[in-house]
Order: C-alpha cells, then sequence, then structure tokens
C-alpha cells in the first residue's frame, strides 16, 4: 500500500511555490483569500497543522485541465445520457440524505441549473427524491456544479479506490457539467448580501450565480426563505 506522506505548513508552501503567509490566508475564514477547498484539507497534531501528500496532489490535480470552465461548448454533447447513469453511483457508500417533497409555486422548466450538495447526493444515492432530480434536471440547458463541491465529494471518497476513480469520472472526466469557480466575486456576493460564509450551501450557491446559473436546487431552508434568490426546492 503506497503511504501517506504527512506535510507541514511550510513544506505545503514549498510544494505549492507560495509563502506561508498565503496558504495561511487560504486557512482563515476572515481573509479575503480564504479558500474553504484547501482549508478543509488542514489536519491537527497538537498545535500543528498538518496536510496529507496524497489531498494536496489531488486539490492540484483539479485545477487542471477543464476542471473550471465557462465556455459551454466544452460540455458534452450526451451530458444527459452520462448524468443518467450516474445515478446511484454512490449507493451504499454514502448515507443517502433524506429530503422532504416541498410545496412550492417555484417550477424550474429550463435554463442552467446549479446543484447544491443534497441534490447531487440524492442523485448519486439513488435516494428516494432522485426522480425529482431527474424531472428537474431534464428541463436545463446546462448543469452547473461548483468545483469546491467536486472537490469536497472527491476528497471524502479518496480512500476507497474504486468509488473514488468512477467519481472522478463522473464529476470531472466526461464533461458532463459546467464547473464554477469559487473566487473572489463568489466572497464578495456573500458579504454583499450579508449571508453566512461558513455555510457550504450559501458558499455553493453564489458559486453557481457566479458561473452564470439561472437557478440553484437544493433543499437548505435557509436559500429557499431568501426573497429574489433564484432556488428550486428539491
Amino acid at each position: 500500500m503506497e503511504k501517506n506522506i504527512i506535510l507541514t505548513l511550510i513544506e505545503v508552501a514549498e510544494k505549492l511555490r507560495v509563502s506561508k503567509h498565503t496558504i495561511q490566508a487560504w486557512m482563515s475564514p476572515s481573509s479575503p483569500n480564504h479558500r474553504p477547498d484547501f482549508a478543509a484539507m488542514a489536519r491537527h497534531a497538537g498545535r500543528k497543522t498538518i496536510f496529507l501528500d496524497n489531498d494536496i496532489d489531488t486539490w492540484l490535480e483539479q485545477r487542471k485541465g477543464t476542471t473550471y470552465y465557462e465556455d459551454y461548448s466544452e460540455v458534452s454533447a450526451y451530458w444527459r445520457e452520462k448524468f443518467i447513469k450516474g445515478r446511484g453511483l454512490l449507493k451504499g457508500f454514502v448515507k443517502a440524505p433524506e429530503i422532504k417533497n416541498v410545496e412550492s409555486n417555484v417550477f424550474f422548466t429550463a435554463g442552467k441549473l446549479g446543484l447544491d450538495l443534497d441534490a447531487l447526493l440524492v442523485w448519486l444515492t439513488d435516494a428516494p427524491a432522485a426522480d425529482r432530480i431527474f424531472q428537474t434536471v431534464n428541463r436545463a440547458e446546462y448543469v452547473i456544479l461548483p468545483i469546491i463541491l467536486s472537490h469536497f465529494l472527491l476528497s471524502k471518497s479518496q480512500k476507497n479506490t474504486v468509488f473514488y476513480l468512477k467519481l472522478k469520472d463522473f464529476l470531472l472526466v466526461q464533461n458532463i457539467f459546467v464547473q464554477a469557480p469559487f473566487n473572489e466575486a463568489v466572497l464578495q456576493m456573500i458579504i454583499d448580501h450579508n449571508l453566512p460564509a461558513n455555510d457550504f450551501s450559501v458558499q455553493l450557491y453564489c458559486s453557481c450565480i457566479v458561473g452564470k446559473s439561472d437557478y440553484f436546487l437544493t433543499a437548505n431552508n435557509y436559500l429557499l426563505e431568501q426573497n429574489g434568490f433564484n432556488t428550486v426546492p428539491i
């Protein structure tokens, strides 16, 4: 079995060719340069902050090629068929989320659709609400996925090589999704709307909107209750 090397903060800075202070800014929620996807990789050993070398390599790999793009022409012409084949991909590997059927006057008919974590997990675990996901996604022009969501799911599946490779292929390789950024514009949107920055669904919503999503499919009550937000309940 390949040994996973432990790196200190200084060693990570050297590996990424940035300063120690840059790494600290990426990890600090109060910093304008905070990167939640990077901070999530940090572990604690006493007073020291450490990282796993494999996590850093994965993080770097996801920033190559078409991991994030705005050109919709890069999306596969058969993205719907590929999305459908991914149903139940993580069934038995992660717990299926329980989603209540929410009555709503909002009905998604067309446009670019962003996905929240619960929405994607419902589909990948073939949970009871999967049919509702299919009906909504089937009406979408494109499906937008925040890159921090892709990284989150891949980091959680990394210990199981089979699931990791299947998930990586679904999220990044097949060009099913338009990958939305997590950048300064997303942070500014959170600040401008006075949103809870530590809410992962809020981060995903703002990332999708910055990535030109028309609507956001979610079960997050906070987002669904906000006036003027383009949200669609699962």
